[in-house]
């Protein structure tokens, strides 16, 4: 249980605008997306449910979990958190990182190593059209420009073309295979759409029950979904939702993920001798 301090948890209060019963602007998915990258389910009845406002279940995690989670978690807070907020009350944010610091028993300088961005990988998949790969891995460069910058909604827009353009052409390499899951979207007359007609969700889906994704990496991808719906401006309004680092940190993550294990099989495959010729 957390040992977090009364004027720690009123800074709290203030910093994260929990008054309202939100919790800064994270939406609901941004909100449960950032609590999964530490392993924790911020909609499970441990802190509520989902029913329960952001900001409750906010003080449910804060008062329940272990000091040295609670550190890591508001320091990743703060470092996503908005200048204009850290400007307007100076107080409360020197308080707060120092009480994260205290549950980290000092280690809070370490937090820059611990939530870098990884580098993702460039792409040389066997088979593949090498129109394809080169703009799938010129997509992966820009993504890594954007993020040098703190493109930070451009770089996800970006990551979430780059899945959707190799789960499609995965399934392509594997019509049959995909086709016949059950989870492939079908048509009124009964039969799989064509694969131009599958939305991103669709692949997500069936590349998880193919085993070309995993469970883990199937349910972040549907986070970042939502999050490249925001190229629509009226739909990111609505969310009133505005992406940061980590967010951006969150679904860079989960792209590498499917990557790296897209590589994997691909190099299994590689490795699977040839069918030997027939004598005649």
């Amino acid at each position: 249980m957390s040992k977090l301090r009364p004027n720690a948890l009123k800074a709290a209060e203030i910093l994260f605008g929990m008054k309202s019963g939100y919790v800064l602007d994270y939406s609901n998915a941004s909100f449960a997306a950032f609590f999964n990258f530490f392993d924790v389910n911020i909609e499970s009845e441990e802190f509520g449910g989902p029913a329960l406002s952001k900001a409750n279940r906010l003080r449910k995690f804060l008062s329940s979990a272990s000091d040295k989670l609670v550190g890591k978690v508001l320091v990743e807070i703060l470092e996503a958190m908005p200048p204009s907020i850290k400007e307007a009350h100076p107080n409360e944010l020197s308080s707060l990182e120092s009480e994260a610091s205290r549950l980290l028993g000092g280690e809070i300088s370490s937090k820059v190593e611990d939530f870098s961005i990884p580098t993702l990988p460039r792409l040389a998949f066997a088979g593949w059209d090498q129109n394809v790969l080169n703009v799938l891995n010129h997509r992966i460069f820009e993504v890594e420009a954007l993020l040098k910058i703190n493109a930070w909604l451009s770089a996800i827009i970006l990551t979430g073309s780059i899945l959707e353009g190799v789960l499609l052409n995965l399934a392509q390499k594997h019509p049959k295979l995909y086709n016949s899951a059950k989870a492939s979207p079908k048509g009124k007359d009964g039969k799989s759409k064509l694969f131009s007609e599958w939305n991103l969700g669709a692949l997500i889906d069936v590349a998880r029950e193919v085993g070309h994704i995993r469970e883990d990496a199937s349910k972040f991808s549907h986070y970042l979904k939502e999050f490249r719906n925001y190229v629509h401006v009226n739909q990111q309004i609505k969310a009133n939702f505005s992406p940061d680092r980590v967010t951006a940190l969150l679904c860079i993550i989960t792209l590498k993920t499917s990557l790296d294990r897209f590589i994997l099989l691909d190099e299994r495959q590689r490795r699977v001798p040839s069918a030997p010729s027939s004598k005649s």
